[in-house]
């Protein structure tokens, strides 16, 4: 019934950005790593979290308005948690490279939505391995951002 679908679509969508904040963000904010390689370490498990959790994602997020305000801000939260860790990554790589692109948040909305956008065209079965498409993104993504 309608008033379960709430508290479900909010579970789900809840539990994938947990998945990509515990698994992904520790990886970028590592200090061990440079940003270009904490950067590269977080493409392929985005790609990975994007088909494995495919359904629930395509499923979940487009219903936001089915969500109560409470539910909402706390998944625009989470989001923001990660949007704000690929930013800080981007704005360190920036810093160090000349001729670079010139809006940090433009640059990362713009990896984020291609990296979210392989969800809707990848299969496993497909041409490319996963991992070949994580290599090619880190690619593009460092000619974006002027890294290479």
């Amino acid at each position: 019934t309608n008033e379960h679908k709430p508290p479900v679509l909010h579970a789900t969508v809840r539990g994938v950005m947990s998945h990509v904040d515990d698994e992904i963000i520790p990886d970028i904010e590592d200090s061990t790593e440079s940003a270009n390689g904490s950067l590269a370490r977080a493409v392929l498990p985005h790609l990975e979290i994007s088909d494995e959790r495919r359904q629930q994602l395509l499923i979940g997020n487009p219903v936001r308005w089915a969500r109560r305000p409470d539910q909402m801000a706390e998944i625009v939260d989470m989001q923001r948690m990660y949007h704000n860790a690929v930013r800080k990554v981007i704005c360190e790589l920036r810093s160090a490279t000349p001729n670079r692109a010139d809006d940090d948040d433009l640059t990362t909305m713009a990896v984020l939505d291609m990296l979210n956008g392989v969800r809707d065209w990848f299969h496993p079965s497909g041409s490319k391995s996963v991992n070949q498409i994580a290599d090619q993104y880190v690619y593009m993504v460092s000619r974006l951002i002027r890294v290479t």
